[in-house]
């Protein structure tokens, strides 16, 4: 029988699986829930193990503070670094919970999650689809901009941006194949759940964030091959599946212009400030060569984005006036903490990786592939809807491949 600790540890893991139903900025009390759930099992058991999966896992929020000794803003470090508590936090209350209940850390656990989580995201899909209704979307009155820009914005207490509305959501579908693996359930279910999956893909593609949809589809690819590489049957049949999904997703209207931005050589010639891949571009000019100035230990925590903006200040004042970011978490790190930062952060990955890897643990591979590729078009971890879901997910997985087949 569980103890009174035990019931919330699993509590708080099941809470985050409505991440998507929690008010943006009340989604820090998910933490909370879990660092208390951390709090009782260490009371209860007296025992915590901080190993080296917790220090790696902790390996970049250390950076962060390491590169103060270099350089500090006493104006935005400390907003910055309360900001990214997460990156610390979060895998010390794994640790915690992994030390002092392990069987936390199950596969039916991870499914319970897996299932909260799935159908979270399948309610906020219709309120998005309800919200676009009451504004006037479907009957015409209103453009496919204008009821994007109020999502991001005015969305009753549900409000954020596309890319974090569409970023669990694509994780969502990953949860809904590792389902299909395993399951061993009826007909009738997994055709309602291939009915959801599909129309959480609709409602992706319809938001068109074309990095979350490229991370998305290239790990299908990889969560498919690995997973069903000893059924070829299988695997042709969804891989072709796939691919009729893509391919869907270059005829819808909303996809046609970003698309087309890809092939204009204009794009890649000339500055306009209406084509967002070109900006992408001059701003990973301007964040490469302020990098070539500093490249081993970068301008440090505040000083990256007084930089950045500096840079935008005498070459791109559009960009300037936006205040836009680097749109890449790998150039943020580099400007931030420099070479030695994103090296930390590269074998951060890349020993998480062999822990997936190392237990075929597919879904959690899968995962990370997801999170590597928006990084290249994202700064998700310097946004509280995207860090907290990241470290979340990272470290439960993470604890969870230390000890297989212990835990389950």
């Amino acid at each position: 029988m569980k103890t009174p600790a035990q019931k919330i540890s699993v509590f708080s893991i099941l809470a985050f699986g409505l991440f998507l139903l929690v008010p943006s900025i009340q989604r820090w009390y998910l933490v909370i829930l879990l660092g208390l759930a951390a709090l009782l099992i260490l009371i209860q058991e007296r025992k915590i193990k901080f190993g080296k999966t917790a220090l790696i896992n902790t390996s970049l929020y250390l950076t962060y503070l390491f590169s103060l000794l270099f350089v500090f803003h006493p104006d935005d470090a400390p907003k910055r670094l309360e900001m990214a508590m997460s990156l610390l936090f979060i895998p010390i209350i794994f640790s915690v919970l992994h030390s002092g209940y392990p069987s936390l850390f199950t596969k039916k656990i991870e499914s319970l999650f897996a299932k909260v989580f799935f159908l979270s995201s399948v309610v906020f899909s219709i309120l998005i689809f309800i919200y676009f209704a009451h504004l006037g979307y479907f009957n015409g009155t209103t453009t496919y901009e204008f009821c994007m820009s109020q999502l991001g914005r005015k969305m009753p207490l549900l409000n954020d941006h596309p890319i974090y509305l569409s970023m669990p959501m694509g994780l969502s579908v990953l949860f809904s194949i590792e389902y299909f693996k395993n399951s061993n359930n009826n007909a009738f279910k997994k055709l309602g759940v291939a009915l959801l999956t599909l129309f959480l893909l609709f409602t992706i593609f319809f938001l068109a964030r074309r990095g979350v949809i490229g991370a998305l589809l290239m790990s299908i690819f990889f969560l498919l091959l690995l997973s069903f590489k000893a059924k070829r049957k299988v695997l042709i049949f969804a891989l072709v599946g796939l691919i009729g999904i893509s391919a869907i997703f270059v005829f819808i209207p909303v996809n046609q212009k970003r698309i087309s931005e890809l092939f204009k050589p204009e794009t890649y010639s000339h500055r306009n400030e209406t084509n967002s891949t070109n900006n992408r571009l001059q701003i990973y000019d301007c964040a490469l060569d302020l990098i070539m100035e500093k490249p081993i230990f970068g301008y440090g925590i505040g000083r990256d984005k007084e930089a950045l903006f500096n840079c935008y200040k005498e070459n791109l004042y559009y960009l300037f006036e936006n205040r836009y970011n680097t749109h890449n978490q790998y150039l943020s790190i580099t400007m931030k903490t420099g070479l030695a930062g994103l090296l930390v952060f590269l074998f951060f990955l890349c020993y998480n990786f062999k822990l997936a890897y190392r237990n075929q643990d597919w879904l959690f591979f899968s995962i990370l592939i997801f999170f590597t590729i928006v990084m290249l078009s994202e700064n998700i971890l310097e946004r509280q809807n995207g860090l907290i879901l990241f470290a979340f997910l990272v470290n439960f997985f993470a604890f969870k491949n230390l000890d297989l087949k212990t835990s389950e």
